[in-house]
């Protein structure tokens, strides 16, 4: 373990004598053939199994030691009773002060001469040992984000552990203090800043070599474990989980007898990840593909492109972030799932991040970058993201900062090269005006594509087709039937009928084109979003007839039965707005060059 090397290491050369450990604090790791929580790694340690007395404590079960002798000379030394322990354990300060006396100890005291013996203590004074190693866990509960200005235990806390870092004595006993939190976001920022002297270590989540190395040591215990996957598959396929969750569901699979196939292990990792987060990401293996998009010639093709470089590597190609602008209901979000299915990796969809507990949106922001990171290939994808990352200035100023750090974090994500071809960035919106154009830039979403309504009966028929498909994999998916039957025909008859039109003097809508004010009146084409309703209400015709079939008459009936609620005016801004922000000709017809090169002269969204 790396991060356990160097922590010795900074100990070692006296650069640090507290260590804040923060992420995959949860897990267990692999030593000498065994398994291991954390505060067996710790202990074991050549940091703390040097250690006279290793202690750990939280405010929950407060104190507990490494070995029980090491308890019995807790107490010699501090001359008290296990009752008297137990009534400090339970004051979080008062535990805290205690350990600070300790913390000030040596071998040469005589408080710990007479608790180990003379011999002993010189023993260890001689090979430079630490006299006690001090462990607090759930550190989050001591020290919240806002406990320099919270109630007086919180800020008696603070400045105790402040202090620890920067104590002269207490590095010169060589004594050692290790914190440990969930994340950084969830303490007071003044540990965990560049100037505190506290050392600071991401446990990260296991790479692909460690979870190779945790399954084959799974694999040897359970020796009747059985299934299709195979070890390099599984090792592949488990990405974002850590050690834990993978024993887990080894031993799940064991105890109940049933083999390991791929889809029961995508499945427990999808829950598991997702109660991980806390609800703040949701898992997809999206069932279909580029059959499920219809029309949009150029994005399939830009699909396959990056598909293709991402399968040989050639990172170069793939870019950091790709910004899917247009109206709603235009193929957005199906455009992002297509590419996560070509590309056979998983989607992460960002949920909200925001809370109203001080430190928790950073908290949930750094936790979702973290297992998405650890996931990687993986193509994550957040939709409306004007509603979640404002541009600057339009941020509420009783926020304490907290909208302004969470954009700035989302930048430097974004632009981490290190990352191209491994996290592709996806991310929707029909108000690009209400971005930052630090996001904007290229490095962060290099491609800006439009998606905008069908613009003739070709394309509204091609969506029909691909919309059917889509319904005929949700049906498989389900073990249901789902059975249609429409000819090019009848799809371009049906296709001709959906759309509305538009009397720009008045604002109302027709479902036929009204006569006498031709030049007034403008063509209106359903999106495909529509067009999924109207084939829905389809088949709820077919149903209501008993028919297992769905036909052209069914959804020429829909059409008629549709009508257009949409609002007209706010639809054109949005998809002159896509054509202003795109940032590439090939998704452009001639006729969209033409509006695109007049919609970069708009300045300002309509209020």
């Amino acid at each position: 373990m790396k991060w356990l090397k160097e922590l010795k290491e900074k100990f070692e050369s006296g650069v640090a004598h507290q260590f804040l450990l923060y992420l995959n604090i949860q897990d267990v790791f692999l030593k000498e053939n065994k398994l291991e929580r954390l505060d067996e790694i710790l202990f074991s340690s050549e940091l703390l199994n040097k250690a006279g007395i290793v202690v750990f404590y939280n405010r929950g079960t407060g104190f507990r030691f490494a070995e029980k002798e090491m308890k019995v000379r807790f107490l010699k030394i501090l001359g008290c009773d296990a009752d008297e322990l137990t009534t400090n354990s339970a004051k979080p300060v008062s535990a805290l002060k205690l350990l600070d006396d300790f913390l000030h100890f040596s071998w040469k005291d005589h408080q710990v001469i007479e608790a180990f013996s003379e011999d002993i203590a010189k023993k260890m004074e001689k090979e430079n040992r630490p006299f006690i190693g001090v462990v607090l866990e759930y550190l989050e509960t001591l020290v919240p984000g806002d406990a320099a200005s919270g109630d007086c235990a919180d800020r008696d806390i603070l400045v105790i552990l402040s202090q620890w870092a920067h104590d002269a004595k207490i590095r010169k006993n060589r004594n050692a203090v290790v914190l440990i939190a969930d994340s950084l976001a969830s303490i007071a920022p003044s540990l965990r800043r560049p100037d505190s002297e506290t050392a600071i270590f991401k446990i990260p989540f296991p790479d692909l070599e460690e979870r190779k190395e945790a399954i084959a040591l799974l694999r040897k215990n359970f020796s009747r474990l059985e299934g299709d996957v195979e070890d390099g598959t599984l090792s592949n396929l488990t990405s974002g989980l850590n050690r834990s969750a993978i024993s887990e569901i080894v031993r799940d699979s064991h105890y109940h007898k049933r083999p390991l196939i791929y889809s029961e292990v995508f499945s427990r990792k999808k829950k598991i990840l997702e109660e991980q987060s806390g609800g703040l990401i949701e898992i997809r293996r999206p069932l279909w593909g580029m059959d499920a998009i219809g029309d949009l010639g150029p994005h399939k093709r830009f699909i396959r492109k990056v598909v293709d470089a991402m399968k040989r590597n050639d990172f170069l190609v793939v870019p950091m972030g790709i910004l899917l602008i247009g109206p709603p209901g235009t193929g957005k979000t199906v455009f992002a799932e297509a590419l996560a299915h070509e590309a056979d990796i998983p989607l992460i969809i960002y949920k909200n991040l925001r809370e109203m507990w001080h430190g928790q949106s950073e908290r949930n922001q750094d936790l979702v970058f973290e297992l998405t990171r650890a996931q990687a290939p993986v193509i994550t994808f957040q939709d409306e993201i004007d509603q979640a990352f404002l541009a600057r200035g339009t941020y509420f100023h009783g926020d304490s900062g907290v909208s302004s750090r969470m954009s700035a974090d989302l930048y430097e994500f974004m632009s981490d090269t290190a990352l191209r071809g491994k996290v592709v960035w996806l991310a929707a919106t029909n108000r690009p005006d209400l971005l930052d154009p630090a996001m904007l830039r290229p490095g962060r979403f290099d491609v800006k594509i439009p998606f905008l309504p069908p613009d003739n009966p070709e394309a509204s028929a091609d969506i029909i087709f691909a919309l059917l498909k889509k319904m005929e994999i949700l049906a498989r998916a389900a073990l249901a039937s789902f059975k249609w039957e429409l000819s090019k025909e009848e799809a371009a008859e049906v296709a001709s009928e959906m759309r509305c039109f538009w009397e720009q003097s008045s604002g109302r809508l027709y479902k036929e084109k009204p006569k006498g004010i031709a030049e007034e009146v403008q063509e209106i084409f359903y999106t495909g979003a529509e067009i999924e309703v109207i084939l829905r209400k389809a088949y709820v015709i077919a149903r209501d007839e008993g028919q297992e079939v769905l036909s052209g008459r069914h959804i020429q009936a829909a059409v008629h039965n549709y009508i257009p609620t949409k609002d007209i005016v706010i639809y054109n801004e949005m998809s002159i707005m896509a054509l202003a922000e795109t940032d590439s000709e090939e998704f452009l017809s001639e006729n969209q060059k033409r509006e695109a090169l007049k919609a970069r002269k708009i300045k300002k969204f309509p209020n």
